[in-house]
């Protein structure tokens, strides 16, 4: 399942746990020189990165237990939409990824995301935003529903609905 993260921020994520290629003990230490990251960002071409041990853009530290943290730059999470981590070495460890999911910072802030949270829990946090704030009015020969515009600028959108001609109910999809 994805985590959200906010657009153009910095973040420390968790991934874990790294496993040997015997696939029985977890890692807890290893040269970062033959590691390879890879920053897949859509379905656009893979960023390779290099992973530093500390004081670097993007340091790989190991935590506790075969979990280890990995920093994210702002430049990192400046795209829009799906993003995955992946990490390879084939000499000390299995491949290991972990997909996040990019929304933009507005949104991220007026739904008090915080890091970790489900995709699910995202949507039902944002749609309860939306929910409180809309006004639905039926007329005829349409339905106008308007809410406040969720970036926080304060402004109000309006989507007028339009029913099919002497229709009384109709579902949208």
């Amino acid at each position: 399942m994805a985590e959200i993260l906010r657009q153009s921020s910095a973040v420390t994520i968790k991934l874990g746990p790294l496993v040997s290629i015997d696939g029985i003990h977890v890692v807890t230490s290893l040269n970062l020189n033959p590691v390879v990251c890879y920053l897949h960002k859509g379905s656009a071409a893979a960023e390779q990165l290099t992973p530093t041990a500390s004081a670097g853009d993007n340091d790989f530290v190991h935590d506790v237990g075969g979990w280890w943290t990995f920093e994210l730059t702002a430049a990192n999470t400046a795209t829009l939409g799906s993003l995955k981590v992946s990490f390879t070495d084939p000499n000390t460890f299995l491949p290991m990824w972990k997909e996040f999911h990019v929304i933009p910072a507005a949104l991220y802030d007026v739904t008090g995301l915080v890091n970790g949270i489900s995709v699910e829990t995202a949507l039902a946090r944002i749609l309860s935003v939306i929910v409180n704030d809309m006004e639905v009015v039926a007329t005829d020969p349409s339905i106008v529903v308007r809410y406040k515009d969720i970036a926080g600028t304060g402004n109000v959108v309006t989507h007028t609905i339009p029913l099919a001609t002497g229709a009384r109910t109709q579902t949208i999809h």
